[in-house]
């Protein structure tokens, strides 16, 4: 079951459902998002099942029992990235690790995660990351920027720009992550199209909400950190 509030701050009567809660923005990319969002939250919440049951049916579950046992065990981004690409993959054509932008420091051609090409000649470029501590602001920052110079190098008005983050609380700290999550896309530009999330468990069976934020990066969007700054020069 889904329930779709009508607000991205989901409250906790939201919360009290053991399915998933998924919000999308109203405008012209409304029925995209409805469409990919769901299908990458679809997807990554059956993965999260998988892995819990494999982890508590293991042979070693007692063993387990300290790890999250979800997808907020401590999985590689990449991992989140693929389960979202074989989901989108049968419905629309996706490129992976596709040439991106090429750096001024470096000269060298940097990858964007994801590139989705519609049929109308629209291309949506996607950088996805873990978004667990504030440390990765920065690494946000940085993705929007090449996304952004990506979009300086194709035609004018056929390029948009998205950030894909994955996140997730406990639920005592639900609506405080949830406030800071979209005072941050506030104050730096961006635009929270889709948010879904679903419950899964820490380690002793914790009560957790994993999440999956999709954000526009306007093209006129805040550069004040440079992708092509030396100091970012390795950051994909």
């Amino acid at each position: 079951m889904t329930i779709q509030p009508t607000s991205a701050e989901l409250n906790e009567e939201s919360f009290d459902a053991e399915g998933r809660v998924e919000w999308v923005q109203e405008g012209a990319d409304h029925e995209l998002w409805v469409q990919l969002g769901g299908l990458a939250a679809d997807a990554l919440s059956k993965e999260d099942v998988a892995l819990r049951e494999a982890l508590r049916n293991s042979i070693a579950a007692s063993q387990y029992k300290e790890c999250a046992a979800g997808l907020t065990y401590w999985l590689f981004e990449t991992t989140l990235v693929f389960v979202v690409f074989k989901a989108w993959a049968p419905h629309r054509y996706v490129e992976w690790d596709c040439t991106g932008p090429t750096n001024r420091v470096t000269r060298q051609k940097n990858p964007i995660d994801l590139v989705v090409k519609e049929q109308s000649g629209r291309e949506l470029g996607i950088e996805a990351k873990w978004w667990n501590s504030q440390r990765v602001e920065l690494s946000l920052d940085t993705d929007a920027n090449k996304l952004l110079n990506w979009i300086d190098e194709g035609a004018e008005g056929k390029r948009a720009a998205f950030l894909l983050a994955f996140w997730w609380t406990t639920e005592a700290s639900l609506l405080h992550n949830q406030k800071e999550a979209l005072e941050w896309c506030k104050r730096k530009g961006r635009q929270l199209v889709y948010r879904s999330s679903f419950p899964t468990r820490g380690p002793q069976d914790e009560r957790r909400r994993f999440f999956l934020d999709v954000m526009a990066v306007p093209a006129m969007s805040d550069r004040s950190v440079r992708y092509d700054h030396p100091s970012n020069a390795a950051t994909r």
